[in-house]
């Protein structure tokens, strides 16, 4: 196995976009501890300061360490059960170690910041996760709430949406591949579920396989919802990720239409 390759992906630190409107975390990355000898158009993992994400809406069982903060934007065209495009806002800081004992981070994101649309950032919600990375195997499990406490201008109090997930690289000198599963509850339940989803537990899923140091495919399964896409770090000596989706492409929920999705993240490693 690839010496360099190992030891980046053995100290990787996530980076969570928080999900749009309809309650998905998604938008897994991660970020080095340290930006050495990075350029753009990297030839090698260990010269990009931030690798592609691995989800696109799926929990992933990797978690942030102190040290890693970040800031996202993320959207969709359309939004399930409506006919127009929503976005919103996040930001997180990593805590604790998660490659010694546990890390984690808190999030916070805000939803709706379309003014048009009934009022901008008028709902939103905390978030937790902790977890641990093992080096030795490349494993990472968490354990995570996404609204642990939010608010909506519009209806009730969002209730909380409770996770586990298990994610495991399987690096190789060609395509390495990160495979993420896991389940929850409420927002990660499927969406067809015509009964209280607070009470239900459903699966969701995620597999990235790395054509290059700076790209990514994805495939996600979240929700009841498959999506595919790819994400992408314009400039390997920035820890800037893009991710692009098509969310729902096997049009598996009731009354929704196919949408793309999008997110852009930063992180600021310190």
């Amino acid at each position: 196995m690839n010496n360099n390759l190992k030891q980046l992906l053995s100290v990787v630190a996530l980076v969570s976009v928080c999900g749009v409107s309809f309650a998905q975390s998604g938008g897994g990355s991660v970020a080095l501890t340290s930006n050495k000898n990075s350029f753009f158009g990297a030839s090698s993992f260990s010269d990009v300061a931030s690798l592609p994400g691995f989800s696109l809406s799926a929990p992933t069982g990797m978690v942030a360490s102190w040290g890693v903060a970040y800031a996202g934007v993320s959207g969709i065209s359309q939004a399930p059960f409506t006919s127009r495009a929503d976005g919103a806002v996040s930001g997180g800081i990593g805590f604790g170690n998660a490659r010694k004992t546990l890390g984690g981070s808190v999030d916070l994101g805000v939803g709706s910041i379309n003014p048009t649309d009934g009022g901008a950032f008028n709902r939103g919600g905390v978030g937790l996760t902790v977890g641990r990375f093992f080096t030795d195997s490349l494993i990472g499990v968490a354990v995570g709430v996404k609204n642990a406490t939010g608010w909506d201008s519009d209806f009730d109090t969002p209730d909380p949406s409770y996770y586990a997930a298990v994610t495991k690289i399987l690096p190789n000198n060609y395509a390495p591949v990160i495979v993420n599963i896991g389940v929850g509850n409420n927002g990660y339940a499927d969406i067809n579920e015509t009964v209280d989803r607070t009470g239900e537990i459903d699966v969701f899923g995620s597999v990235a396989v790395y054509v290059l140091p700076q790209v990514s495919l994805i495939a996600d399964y979240t929700a009841g919802a498959t999506s595919i896409g790819a994400s992408l770090v314009p400039f390997a000596k920035l820890p800037l990720t893009l991710n692009v989706g098509v969310w729902d492409v096997l049009d598996n929920i009731n009354g929704a239409d196919t949408a793309v999705t999008g997110s852009l993240t930063y992180a600021f490693v310190f």
